[in-house]
């Protein structure tokens, strides 16, 4: 898998501390926020939702797919119980 830097240096009080990257996968949204954003997918489409969230149409589906794979595997162990 090959990784992309799409951040920045970050500079604290004009100190070079780091590279920061802004989080690149869904697993740091917060949770309310990734089932808010699949409701919603449901009641509309991935596309106005990203515009409303200002974000992709690639990161719309992916917390769209994550949530439902939770979903799925939550609704499994409960038929296995």
């Amino acid at each position: 898998m090959t990784s992309i830097f799409l951040g920045f240096n970050l500079k604290i009080a004009g100190i070079l501390v780091g590279n920061y990257q802004p989080p690149l996968h869904i697993y740091d949204y917060p949770q309310r926020y990734e089932e808010n954003i699949y409701a919603r997918v449901q009641q509309s489409s991935m596309e106005q939702i990203g515009r409303e969230e200002g974000l992709s149409y690639d990161e719309i589906k992916g917390i769209f797919t994550h949530v439902n794979s939770c979903k799925k595997k939550a609704f499994g162990s409960q038929l296995n119980e």
